[in-house]
């Protein structure tokens, strides 16, 4: 068995071994995962190789965060044939000691392997669940900003980075402006355990600004959306309150390795499978 790094050239093999997972994504949801363009390296995870065939896929999702470099995992899985050699494709993903590990949907087998054995860590283990309306008047002055001349206006050069970044996925940009300052959100539509369709926050910019508008705020992701009830990661609203809102212990915690005692910046989803795989489509162990 052959362990290599895995090019957007080999899609068509990968996504062979991709067919095996089943469900609701589609050929072109799958390939979101080799032809992301907003990283500096030149591969997307790793294969493992028997007798020239591709038998089994680690992705890999780089990114930069000013300093800090992330490789977000997902979609690790191997041909029936081969199952008892998947644990090797792990290896390199072990030797990337400059980036901070992320592993976002653990099944219960992973989340075991990756917390006991691999040193993971939880990075959170609750969402926040706010409701269509909360009891809380949005202050005067505070507006969504749509238009991309004012969006380019309003962010700071690195929320243009993200913004720009993620314009080819379906995310919603919520930005919102106020006299206090300004508030920059990423969302997705998904579905709640499953069932539910709700908007899921990616990145929360300013979440005590948030707190303050998180009516108008739900009622745009309302319109653009569809969707009545908001879960956002409790670690990105940094303790604010929002009267109303619920806490809801993950199947599965997220889990991460950090390249450093302590990450400079709050670790969000924007680059990872949750944004890439077309979270319309599936439900992320809520």
């Amino acid at each position: 068995m052959e362990i290599k790094r895995a090019t957007p050239d080999m899609f068509e093999a990968i996504h062979e071994v991709l067919k095996e997972f089943g469900g609701p994504l589609t050929r072109d949801d799958w390939r979101r995962l080799v032809d992301y363009q907003f990283s500096d390296q030149d591969y997307r995870g790793w294969v493992s190789i028997d007798r020239g065939e591709v038998v089994g896929f680690l992705g890999a999702v780089f990114s930069r965060r000013g300093a800090e470099r992330f490789c977000g995992l997902t979609s690790w899985i191997t041909k029936k044939s081969h199952r008892k050699a998947n644990l090797h494709i792990l290896m390199p993903m072990l030797e990337l000691k400059d980036h901070t590990l992320l592993n976002y949907s653990a099944s219960p087998f992973t989340y075991e392997l990756f917390k006991k054995r691999l040193g993971f860590e939880v990075l959170d283990d609750q969402l926040l669940v706010i409701p269509a309306v909360t009891p809380r008047l949005t202050p005067n002055g505070i507006r969504r900003v749509k238009a991309a001349a004012d969006i380019e206006r309003v962010l700071d050069a690195r929320q243009l980075e993200l913004w720009r970044d993620h314009l080819p996925y379906p995310v919603t940009h919520l930005v919102l402006e106020g006299p206090e300052g300004h508030c920059y959100a990423v969302a997705s539509k998904t579905l709640f355990r499953n069932k539910a369709p709700c908007s899921y926050l990616h990145h929360v910019s300013n979440p005590a600004l948030f707190a303050k508008a998180v009516n108008l705020a739900q009622r745009e992701l309302l319109k653009e959306n569809g969707t009545l009830f908001t879960a956002v990661d409790s670690r990105l609203m940094q303790g604010e309150k929002i009267r109303g809102a619920f806490r809801w212990t993950l199947a599965q915690p997220r889990l991460y390795r950090p390249s450093t005692p302590k990450p400079e910046n709050v670790i969000d989803s924007l680059y990872t499978e949750l944004v890439l795989l077309n979270p319309s489509r599936w439900s992320y162990n809520h």
